[in-house]
């Protein structure tokens, strides 16, 4: 049954914590760090993925001890984000492999990987093809996380809308241990919004991105792989905004001879920033605007999971319609240097 007591608890712990990340973090930032991708006036505390971090640490130790092996897991990419968050650097290559060992580890510790439902499922249905594919998939929701946390409140409302489709499968498989882990995790991610957006008094971080994506990504390969009677298809829309992201900047860089590991300044949200401020005075509402503008992507677990997750064929339409809209959103804005 669901925990109230305790999301109280955490509710006014992660207020507090919050509230003291933005008076004093800026005491622990270390350097300053030029980034391509930094539309932000002010100096910022990029700390507020580690509230979310110790909360959810808090939560397990009290209540859902079952995810601790999980929580040790994730420390292999959440402490080199975090000492990203520091203001110091790591190399993008050293990031990635973080990243994928973190992910194979976290693949591992799932009991029932799920199965694929297609004509060639003798293949794709074998072990160590699933390792390889949810590894890799995994590692792909992260950095798309942490690709999209570029504006206020974008990642945090995306990772909101994840993990209401998930609660919402939790309460129709009546899997209450999922549900009191999504109800938590959108408690936190509810409390940090109340500080970011919209005018980004403390940001996510990488540590926050990252713990949003790996967390997300574990919970939708859980429940997919103990309830098969799911179709597949509806953990692709669940997850499918933040692997978009990553699948079409990695192409749109090879395309154009660039270095898939180097950021930039053309992805979907900040190209709408750039057009939102286009010859008018600085002001955060352009950065606060890009969530709403693209609200058709980020809320589409939300809108789409109760009917795709009823009908395969419908799962496959949405997916199509999705691909859709993102490209067409994508070629209709100009570049920033356009």
């Amino acid at each position: 049954m669901i925990n109230y007591y305790l999301n109280f608890i955490l509710f006014i712990s992660a207020i507090i914590c919050n509230f003291l990340i933005y008076k004093y973090g800026l005491l622990i930032v270390l350097k300053d760090k030029d980034q391509t991708q930094n539309i932000h006036f002010n100096a910022t505390s990029r700390l507020g993925g580690l509230v979310i971090f110790f909360n959810f640490v808090l939560f397990v130790l009290l209540y859902e001890r079952s995810l601790t092996l999980f929580l040790i897991m994730s420390l292999i990419f959440f402490l080199p984000a975090l000492y990203e968050d520091l203001n110091y650097d790591i190399r993008p290559i050293i990031r990635l492999f973080l990243i994928i060992i973190g992910s194979l580890m976290v693949v591992l510790n799932v009991d029932q990987l799920p199965q694929f439902q297609t004509i060639f499922s003798s293949f794709l249905n074998n072990y160590y093809f699933q390792i390889i594919f949810y590894t890799l998939c995994l590692a792909t929701v992260i950095n798309g996380q942490n690709i999209i946390d570029g504006t206020n409140g974008l990642s945090a409302f995306t990772g909101i809308s994840i993990f209401g489709s998930l609660l919402y499968i939790g309460l129709l498989v009546n899997d209450y241990q999922l549900v009191n882990i999504t109800i938590i995790t959108i408690n936190l991610l509810t409390c940090f919004l109340i500080f970011n957006y919209p005018y980004g008094k403390i940001f996510l971080g990488d540590c926050g991105s990252y713990f949003i994506g790996v967390l997300g990504g574990y919970l939708t390969i859980y429940v997919f792989g103990k309830y098969p009677e799911l179709p597949t298809w509806s953990a692709v829309i669940i997850l499918y905004y933040p692997t978009q992201e990553v699948i079409f900047s990695y192409f749109r860089k090879i395309i154009y001879k660039k270095s898939p590991f180097k950021a930039d300044n053309s992805h979907l949200h900040l190209k709408i920033f750039y057009l939102l401020k286009i010859n008018k005075k600085p002001s955060k509402l352009y950065n606060a605007l890009v969530a709403p503008f693209l609200s058709i992507l980020w809320l589409s677990p939300l809108a789409l999971t109760p009917f795709a997750i009823q009908n395969h064929t419908l799962a496959i339409l949405a997916l199509i319609l999705l691909g859709f809209i993102y490209l067409f959103l994508y070629l209709a804005i100009p570049n920033p240097s356009e």
